[in-house]
């Protein structure tokens, strides 16, 4: 059986385009369910990712939950945290763009950044 991964949208909102394609990479070894509060219904796109309009402070209920992917610290972390003590919590940073860090930053970037 594939692991359940719960991933957090970092804005709260309709997903960026970033966000819903890493959530279709993942979708080929996982399920996955991406929590953004702000999108309201949304049917399974056509990986299968689950969207969940989840939204007030309550922390949404599994009955297995792998790990839990966000991209920005918050007191819903911290609750998942608490309601999952033995559930992988991993917050991800993010790059000036607002995509997650995949890797070193190109040499052309870095002195960019510097200047």
């Amino acid at each position: 059986m594939k692991p359940n991964l719960l991933v957090i949208n970092p804005s709260g909102s309709e997903p960026a385009p970033w966000m819903e394609n890493l959530c279709n990479q993942w979708m080929e070894e996982n399920y996955v369910y991406l929590l953004c509060p702000g999108c309201g219904f949304r049917e399974d796109n056509d990986q299968g990712v689950r969207f969940l309009p989840h939204a007030g402070a309550a922390v949404p209920r599994f009955g297995h939950l792998d790990a839990v992917i966000a991209f920005e610290e918050s007191d819903f972390i911290e609750q998942l945290k608490l309601a999952y003590p033995d559930v992988l919590v991993r917050v991800i940073a993010r790059s000036i763009e607002g995509l997650p860090e995949m890797g070193a930053v190109p040499a052309s970037r870095e002195q960019s950044m510097a200047a």
